[in-house]
Parts: C-alpha cells; structure tokens; sequence
C-alpha cells in the first residue's frame, strides 16, 4: 500500500526532482504543437516556447512552503513531538512523530515553532507511560495538530492550534499567554512576525477563536481573525484566512497566475510576454511547482483554442469557486491596467472566502464592473451572471459568447 500510494519514498529528493522536471518537460512539449503555442512560436515548432519555458523552474532550487501542517505526538522514543508521522498507524513506527529539521521545504521559523511546541510538551507532559505505546497515549496530550501559514514577502505569519478537548479553553489564559509568547518570540528569531495565535477544538468543526494577538500583546477572544497579508510578484497584495486554500508555495502561485494570464490573452503580438517579465524579475519564480505549471497551462490551452486571434481580453472572465479570488482579482488588475473593459465575476459559495475576496478587491482598488464576487452555487448563479452579458457578434468574442 505505500508503494503504491508514495511510489517514490525511497528515491532521494534530487533524483524526484529530476524524475518529475522530465515528467513536465513532457506535458511543455505537448502544450507547445497546441494552437495556444503554435500562433506565438511559429518559429520554434518541435521545442519548448515562451512562456513556457519560463515555467519549468530551477530543480536544484527550493521554493519554501508558505504553509504546512504538523502532526503533535510522540517520537520513538515516546517523548511528546511536534512534526511528521513517520508511516501508517499499523506500520512498524505505528503513530510516531519526527521532527521537521531536516525538511528542507519548511522555511526555518516554522521549524523554530515546532521546536518550541515540542519543548513545551516535553516540560508540561513528559514521557510516554511505561508499558503503553504512542497510540494508546496521544489522547494525554492537550494539542493534536499545528498549522503554520506565513509569508516570507511580507513577514506576516499566523499559527492554528487543534486542542484535543476543554483543554487550553478559557480558564487556562496564563498558560496560553506564556505559550504564545513562547511561539512568537521564535518565530521572531527567523524574522517573522507572528501575528496572532488561534485555537480550535477538535470536537467542535468550525469552533475558531484567536486566543493571542500581537497587536496588545495580550489574550484576545474577540472573534476569530488570525488573516495574514500575502503579497504576489505582480504586486496585488491578498488576505489569506487562517482556513481559507492558497498555493503552497507563492513562487509557485506567481507561475499558476502568470501563466493562466498569458494564455487568456494571447494574440498575434510579438511582444514579450507577460509571464517573461514577471519571471525575470523575480528569480525565486524559477523555483515553482511543476505541477502548477501543468494545471494553469493544460487549462488555459483548452480556453485558447477556441480564441479569436485579434482578440486581446474577453468581455467576461468567470473564477468560480474563486475563493479569496486571486486568480480573478489577477485578470481584472491586468484588464484594467490596459484599459480594458472586462468584467471580471467571482463565485463562491463559502461565506468566510466571499469576505475576503471582498476585502482583497478593495485593498487592490478593483470594484464593480470590473470585479465582483457573488456567493452561492456555480449552478445556481450562472444564469443570472451570463444573463448580464451583452449581445456581441461572434467575431468579436471567444467562442462566439465572450466568457472565459
């Protein structure tokens, strides 16, 4: 069963990195010979073209995660950890957790703080009893999980704890201060700032409350805020909420945008590229997700086939399931930038995204016609979004109804 799940976990990292770029190098060249690559790259038919070339990223470079998920249990040695499950629950290590040092995607605050958790645990719980093992023990332990989210543009940094039951709950307010100060001051070491610490109870879904705050220093219950500000390589500034999905990597979500961006509007322009300039100059793009590169491009192929070739922008660009609407926010920055009249629609039917999709277009100063976000069901609201459509001629449109 692992084999098949994880085929590569006894492969050393350099030679999955090279397995994977020649993977992707692969889908690059089968998206060169479609109709998106040809019109651009006449001229370099039978090899990878611009963009995409851009995209393939530094394999030797490391892009660090700007989010991750650790597991807090006990070691092999059955003292308290915070980190990584070492294999499946029946497998020979059972449930141990090893520490996340040697993760060489982990940018090293966030292996500061699981440091402390663990230093905390090991002060405040000790060792595993005799004769138990780490599965019949991990209910002792008050926290079972950690999310970090930070981001290495900005500095900002939020971390979320799961507590297994009524503990660290209100009643316990000088333990989670000294935690939290615990917390911030080693993230601080790495020059990040944590801005505030939020707790969740296992047994309660969607029970959030922020239990510190950086701004007074102090224990804080009003609501659950916890949102941190990431800023994208094209400069639009987004707030990402401690629950909300972002890419893991920004370097590789500059790539996603850029990419998706490049091929909605491509024309018979020899101009470079949008996605060239945006690489060029920030190096540390090199270092995306090849994955990334295949999801934007494999899409953006697909949207382009059926694109009029004077055509620069679609009358409509639809994000749905848009969440904090970056994607979208993206095209309807770049729309207006060139003085397009583009309207740009977002749908979503989470309460908590549509806020911060909100809030993301009024920080970037873009707000109706040009950008929306409407919440409710892709189902449900498409007939009302198209309906607002203006007639065109087909020559004028992409794929004779003006919506990308």
């Amino acid at each position: 069963a692992r084999d098949a799940v994880t085929p590569l976990w006894e492969m050393p990292l350099s030679e999955q990195r090279r397995r994977k770029q020649a993977e992707m190098f692969t889908v690059v060249e089968t998206l060169t010979n479609s109709t998106t690559c040809s019109r651009r790259c006449s001229s370099n038919s039978g090899s990878v073209c611009e963009p995409l070339r851009h995209s393939i990223g530094d394999i030797d470079a490391t892009p660090l995660r700007n989010v991750c998920d650790l597991h807090i249990g006990y070691d092999r040695a059955g003292s308290p950890c915070c980190g990584f499950r070492l294999s499946l629950a029946k497998a020979l290590d059972g449930e141990a957790v090893a520490p996340p040092d040697l993760v060489s995607i982990l940018p090293a605050w966030m292996v500061a703080i699981a440091k402390e958790l663990t230093s905390y645990l090991n002060t405040s719980h000790g060792k595993t009893p005799e004769n138990k093992t780490c599965s019949e023990t991990t209910g002792m332990l008050p926290l079972i999980a950690c999310r970090l989210r930070g981001s290495s543009r900005t500095c900002e940094a939020m971390a979320l704890l799961t507590a297994r039951c009524n503990e660290l709950q209100p009643g316990h307010s000088e333990e989670e201060r000294l935690l939290a100060q615990r917390l911030a001051s080693a993230a601080a070491r790495h020059g990040q700032h944590l801005k505030s610490i939020l707790l969740r109870n296992a047994n309660e879904s969607g029970t959030v409350r922020e239990m510190w705050s950086a701004v007074d220093n102090a224990m804080s219950n009003e609501g659950c805020s916890g949102a941190i500000l990431e800023k994208l390589g094209s400069g639009l500034q987004v707030r990402i909420s401690p629950l909300a999905f972002f890419q893991t990597s920004t370097e590789a979500a500059d790539v996603l945008f850029n990419t998706i961006l490049e091929m909605v509007t491509l024309n018979n322009s020899s101009n470079s590229s949008r996605t060239e300039e945006v690489v060029t100059d920030n190096p540390a793009t090199l270092a995306a997700s090849a994955e990334a590169l295949a999801a934007a491009a494999a899409t953006a192929a697909v949207v382009d086939t059926c694109a009029a070739a004077d055509s620069v922008y679609p009358q409509m660009i639809l994000d749905l399931c848009c969440g904090g609407g970056a994607i979208g926010l993206e095209m309807a920055r770049a729309s207006r930038a060139k003085g397009s009249s583009t309207r740009v629609v977002g749908v979503e039917l989470n309460a908590a995204a549509v806020e911060d999709a909100r809030h993301n277009a009024a920080v970037n100063g873009l707000q109706p016609p040009n950008y929306e976000v409407v919440q409710g069901r892709v189902e449900d609201v498409m007939p009302n979004v198209l309906a607002q459509l203006p007639d065109t001629k087909p020559s004028e449109t992409r794929g004779g109804h003006g919506v990308v």
